[in-house]
């Protein structure tokens, strides 16, 4: 229903396409050059030097060659220590150590989850996170209005909305002004009757019009002033003669007196009217608001309202055959009218291309159930705290929360996944995948909040609308993916994936095995004959 959102959505379902496309094939080639470079001990800034060519470049551990590094794991794997298995795996498989786990990673898995997972801590966390949905679902989305934004688009400190704020603080009771159109398809000699009804259907309209009986300068018909024309030259028969009435008409519209319909009225032949427009005026359907101290501040339509006058009008019989209402708020009026359903059905089309993909991809219902209930109330946290944060719904905030539900997803489909690839008990399985992939979510989440930190202090609108929409995404989606998700995983979470549980089985008898091989040397040795 809207150009720009259609146009955007295929826009960025084309650079999406591309994007997958690119990494499953230029990335994945880029990266093994650059695993050859760092097995080389190549730098990588210059990779046609070695190390050795630069002395400072030795201090860093990814310019020593492999075998050096490989040899810490193989030290590992002698002494029998905890990683020294998995260090040998990986340096048997690709010629490098076990990675060594981050800062990030350590405080992870040694006190936020410990802390985040007693009990005080998911009692806490369920409260203050279903407590903010509920503030948001009550106080912030119904209260979320649709307004215009065109204003917005002047930048900050122009004089311009100086201009309008005096206008509207001062003039903003004035109604907008509304034509009654009439086509070729009147015989306007024959229906002059009509015609001059016009005034008594905009008084029936009193609801939404200015009532002529009230303000006569709210409706100006070219008709009545030509009657009136009529009346004071004395020019008789225009009622009874097709040719009078067209001949006095001309006259008419030549005068000084109606010199001014000129534009009212569009000839088509000496004796054919192709259209012409009565003005009237709809009432005032909007309130000063001020935005600031300094007393600027700006008129706030009732979209409600404004979009139930249009709509009454349009279907109203105007008496004259063809006749339909016209106003220049219309089609910002057809806006309001849609806007606010695009809003609401994309972002429900979005949350349940959500929940179809992520399920295929984790491959477990439940799990795909916690992560897409994460991502709902991430959209419905984000659309109430839009509207504390003064925003509203127009062309540019729909489709920046289209965006942020695909950003949001990440946050917690990813720590879902990694769940579901852990054994042990599900605060064990939480830990560990916190540990193991909630620094790279966390550095997903930051990074783009650095990327549009700088919009924070632009002078456009549409700027400030993406950092302040943006904002609400990256800390609202880290939230819940790293807070709320844990705590709901550690309390319902599914059983691990099959193979898992499997190869953790597998290892666990290894380890048993290995453990009574140990123990049966052991005592023999002990009961060995000295």
């Amino acid at each position: 229903a809207i150009p720009a959102l259609s146009s955007f959505c295929m826009y960025a379902a084309v650079a999406i396409a591309l994007l997958f496309g690119l990494q499953i094939t230029f990335f994945a080639a880029a990266v093994c050059l650059d695993e050859e470079r760092q097995q080389a001990g190549r730098i990588d800034c210059c990779p046609c030097c070695h190390a050795t060519c630069v002395g400072c470049c030795l201090k860093g551990p990814c310019c020593h060659p492999a075998s050096e590094s490989n040899s810490g794991g193989q030290d590992a794997l002698e002494s029998g220590g905890a990683t020294g298995k998995g260090a040998a795996d990986v340096s048997d498989a690709h010629g490098f150590g076990a990675p060594e786990q981050s800062r990030m990673s350590k405080f992870i898995e040694e006190q936020y989850c410990p802390l985040l997972l007693s009990p005080a801590g998911k009692v806490s966390t369920l409260l203050a996170f279903f407590g903010l949905l509920i503030v948001c679902c009550t106080m912030g989305v119904p209260n979320l209005s649709v307004e215009d934004n065109i204003r917005s688009f002047i930048p900050d400190g122009s004089y311009l909305l100086t201009y309008f704020s005096k206008q509207d603080k001062y003039f903003g009771d004035a109604g907008i002004p509304m034509y009654v159109v009439t086509t070729d398809e009147v015989d306007y000699f024959a229906s002059q009757s009509e015609l001059s009804a016009v005034k008594a259907n905009v008084q029936a309209l009193d609801k939404y019009l200015v009532d002529p009986a009230v303000d006569t300068n709210s409706y100006d018909s070219w008709y009545d002033a030509y009657v009136g024309y009529c009346a004071q030259t004395g020019v008789t028969g225009y009622t009874t003669s097709a040719d009078t009435f067209y001949q006095s008409l001309h006259a008419f519209l030549q005068s000084s007196q109606g010199g001014y319909y000129n534009s009212s009225v569009v000839w088509a032949g000496p004796r054919s009217i192709a259209a012409t427009r009565i003005e009237t005026e709809f009432k005032a359907m909007s309130k000063w608001v001020e935005t600031g101290d300094d007393g600027e501040g700006r008129l706030q339509v009732d979209a409600d309202k404004v979009v139930e006058a249009m709509d009454e009008v349009r279907v109203y019989d105007w008496a004259v055959e063809g006749a339909y209402p016209w106003s220049s708020a219309f089609p910002t009026w057809e806006t309001f009218k849609v806007i606010q359903q695009e809003l609401y059905g994309n972002v429900l089309l979005c949350l349940l291309a959500v929940l179809v993909i992520t399920t295929l991809l984790i491959g477990h219902p439940g799990c795909s159930g916690l992560v897409f209930l994460c991502v709902t109330m991430t959209v419905a946290d984000i659309l109430g705290c839009m509207y504390f944060w003064g925003l509203f719904i127009d062309n540019v905030s729909v489709i920046q929360a289209v965006i942020a539900i695909g950003l949001c997803v990440d946050y917690a489909a990813h720590v879902g996944h990694s769940f579901m690839l852990k054994a042990g008990s599900r605060d064990e399985r939480v830990t560990a995948a916190l540990a193991d992939i909630g620094a790279a979510v966390v550095n997903g989440g930051l990074s783009t909040f650095l990327a549009v930190l700088l919009l924070s202090g632009s002078k456009s609108y549409v700027f400030r609308v993406l950092f302040q929409q943006f904002f609400l995404t990256v800390v609202l989606g880290l939230a819940h993916g790293l807070i709320l998700l844990p705590v709901l995983l550690s309390l319902c979470g599914p059983n691990c994936y099959a193979a898992v549980e499997a190869n953790a089985a597998k290892k666990s008898g290894d380890e048993k095995a290995e453990f009574r091989v140990a123990a049966s040397s052991e005592k023999a040795i002990v009961n060995e004959p000295k």
